[in-house]
């Protein structure tokens, strides 16, 4: 036995030409039975004897027992009585049935060529055992995977991942080659989830130039209970993408210099396979051209552009009505740009985006605004006008409805959220006399400690009958700057009524602004209630605004001053 113990520690590869097949891995329920299946090849087991051994989860090798050169058998003695092995040499068939199972019989069996007494020498790759009184599912769902392209050895990943089965170890993968072979070069993963909801994947590696559309790939995953099937085939290549062309003409500045050179820009074209063509007074010309182009990937595709430079002499495009032309020849269709002399053309380095920001009501009452983005030149010509926020693009037009105008403006709806946490609004203007797009940014200055603000209603000063009178309410020692004060009157707005609020004025790191409104001393006479309402943003948000309220009594001629807080919910 000590001899026998030794010999399962002794693996030794397999030969060409010698193997034993396992049959697939089985789920069975505490009392049943199971017949496992060895395939025999290139191995005579009228001369060796043959094995069982199985290795439960983290456990090790256990024998089970041997089968000799005829029909005799010997068991492990803790095994007595619940294992038979038999075979049939016509098939070259070993069997192992296992009678009775518990769930301590989980675990994966492997046959083996028994070598003399002293090792085992040849291995089948073992077939998983779950025993489990759960009950079985069969796969509800499966998936198939691929790389988006081939890696450098020109080979490439696929796989199928199937979910909703149980229990974790039921399910097996099965691959069918194109021409319906068996695959056994598979990777499957061991399976994850809980309780009925399981999930596994399977890959392998495949030849992307063998993998053709026609002929696909076939993989099952099933158990027990039922299967799944996936059909893979090739990602349909990358759409062809037509590009953006821009041609851009001299400014006065290189004319000064004695030079007109022009670029003709292809934006973001698939796929890369181009040419540039230039024309002067429609002949074509090859002389004093250069072209560069680069790459860049978006995703699983790759998108290029490409630049063509043209120089001329600057008397040459000033003197006469000369005419320049490019023409981008690509596989989606050529795209033809053209410029000619005018003495008004525009300096073009004058175009500015400029980023009107969302109003102070809108991001502090309704939490909600628009953020603008205008630019102008005094030619038509703009090709594209964007805005990002964060890098993520949130509005944008493109030429066709940009570039008959000398004004463009675009709007984008922002949220509060975006507005307070230091969000960077981008906005890039694309036009056609400039060579590269104008960028400028906007993002909210904060990053100090905040600070509440104090909020006093002042009383207003003697007054005489019949006349008008001005209350203020001064809001004092806050940050961030960014403050909207609004009044009501009787707890309705203000509609109607003068009034109006100073810009923030600063007083060390904190700030201050005044609001005033205008009312007829009568209304005063009468106790109509005047409030001062206050949004900012170091407020609690479950009160959203402060309310100073005064007005005028009967029992006192001087101001009751009354403080609350509103409720967000509370009319204002």
């Amino acid at each position: 036995m000590e001899m026998l113990l030794y010999g399962l520690l002794m693996i030794i590869a397999c030969v060409s030409g010698q193997s034993l097949s396992s049959s697939d891995s089985v789920v069975k329920r505490p009392g049943e039975s199971v017949t496992l299946s060895c395939g025999v090849s290139g191995i005579s087991m009228s001369s060796y004897y043959m094995s069982w051994i199985r290795q439960k989860p983290g456990r090790g090798l256990e024998w089970i027992g041997w089968i000799d050169t005829g029909t005799g058998t010997a068991f492990a003695q803790s095994l007595q009585g619940q294992f038979s092995i038999t075979k049939d040499t016509s098939k070259s068939m070993l069997y192992l049935e296992v009678k009775s199972l518990k769930t301590e019989d989980t675990a994966v069996y492997y046959c083996a060529r028994h070598h003399c007494v002293y090792y085992f020498d040849y291995w089948g790759k073992g077939t998983k055992v779950t025993v489990s009184s759960a009950q079985p599912s069969a796969p509800k769902s499966i998936f198939a995977l691929s790389q988006c392209s081939a890696d450098s050895d020109g080979l490439i990943t696929v796989g199928c991942l199937t979910r909703g089965f149980s229990p974790a170890d039921s399910l097996t993968f099965k691959w069918k080659s194109p021409i319906d072979k068996d695959l056994d070069t598979v990777v499957q993963y061991p399976a994850f989830g809980t309780g009925e909801d399981y999930t596994k994947i399977s890959h392998m590696r495949v030849k992307k130039s063998e993998w053709d559309p026609k002929n696909p790939y076939i993989c099952e995953a099933s158990n027990s209970i039922g299967s799944v099937k996936a059909t893979l085939t090739p990602p349909a290549p990358p759409p062809d993408q037509p590009a953006t062309v821009i041609l851009t003409v001299p400014t006065k500045k290189e004319l000064d210099n004695g030079t007109a050179t022009f670029l003709c820009l292809a934006r973001q074209f698939s796929p890369k396979t181009y040419s540039f063509k230039w024309f002067q007074d429609g002949q074509e010309v090859t002389n004093a051209i250069h072209t560069y182009d680069t790459s860049e990937k978006n995703g699983s595709v790759t998108l290029y552009s490409a630049t063509s430079i043209f120089q001329i002499s600057a008397d040459t495009w000033t003197s006469r009505d000369t005419k320049v032309k490019c023409e981008f020849v690509h596989k989606t269709g050529n795209e033809v740009r053209e410029a000619q002399y005018t003495a008004s053309m525009q300096d073009c380095s004058s175009i500015a985006p400029v980023i009107v920001h969302p109003s102070l009501e809108d991001m502090l009452k309704y939490r909600q605004g628009e953020l603008k983005c205008t630019a102008s030149a005094e030619n038509t010509g703009f090709t594209k006008i964007e805005i990002k926020a964060n890098q993520f693009v949130i509005a944008e037009a493109f030429e066709e409805h940009v570039k008959n105008r000398r004004e463009v403006e675009l709007k984008a709806p922002i949220g509060y959220e975006e507005w307070s946490n230091g969000t960077v609004f981008t906005c890039t203007v694309e036009h056609s006399g400039e060579p590269q797009a104008k960028v400028t940014t906007f993002t909210r200055e904060n990053g100090k400690e905040s600070k509440r603000p104090s909020v006093y209603l002042l009383a207003p000063p003697e007054y005489k009958e019949g006349e008008t009178m001005t209350l203020t309410c001064y809001v004092k020692d806050f940050y961030p700057k960014e403050v909207f004060v609004s009044w009501l009157v009787d707890d309705e707005p203000a509609n109607g009524y003068k009034h109006n609020t100073s810009q923030p004025m600063q007083s060390d790191k904190y700030f201050s602004v005044y609001s005033q409104i205008t009312v007829d001393s009568s209304e005063w006479k009468s106790g109509t209630v005047y409030s001062c309402v206050v949004y900012h943003e170091t407020i609690d948000e479950n009160m959203r605004v402060l309310t100073r309220s005064i007005a005028d009594t009967i029992d006192k001629p001087g101001a009751i001053n009354l403080s609350m807080n509103t409720a967000a919910c509370c009319k204002q």
